[in-house]
């Protein structure tokens, strides 16, 4: 059964979500803490470096910090779907590192708790497979090589 939000607390939820991607951006992890519970719990699919589930603050500040080595937002652009507990938010990204960086959507979908800290988030890149290789190119970048 979906259960309509009021357009206030759909406001505070877009705003909670905008001030974290630009926490995001500027790397202030505690800024990002203040939005989530401390179970949070971060889902990426894929097999890429960074694919995995993520639970807690700790686990959490370790995705955003490895995110922020491949993920850099093309615009400032969000679009926004609400349905009771759960908005997802569609954002322009580019992906990768080295010699394969694509823009692409990523599709985060957000669940929300009884005071409005995110309780859990599944981002879904628009092609999983082309995420997961600019991903991985960031990786054979770097690598320290003989």
């Amino acid at each position: 059964m979906d259960i309509d939000v009021g357009s206030d607390r759909r406001q505070r939820r877009e705003s909670l979500f905008t001030r974290m991607v630009m926490a995001f951006a500027h790397g202030d992890l505690a800024a990002l803490e203040e939005g989530v519970r401390s179970d949070v719990e971060l889902t990426l699919r894929g097999s890429s470096w960074l694919a995995g589930k993520y639970r807690g603050y700790e686990e959490f500040g370790q995705y955003a910090a490895g995110a922020k080595l491949v993920l850099w937002a093309a615009n400032r652009q969000l679009s926004y779907l609400h349905a009771g507990d759960e908005m997802t938010v569609v954002h322009d990204f580019l992906v990768g590192g080295g010699a394969l960086l694509v823009e692409m959507p990523l599709h985060e979908v957000v669940n929300f708790d009884g005071d409005d800290l995110v309780e859990s988030l599944l981002i879904r890149p628009w092609d999983q497979h082309l995420f997961d290789e600019a991903v991985n190119a960031f990786l054979v970048s770097t690598a320290i090589r003989p």
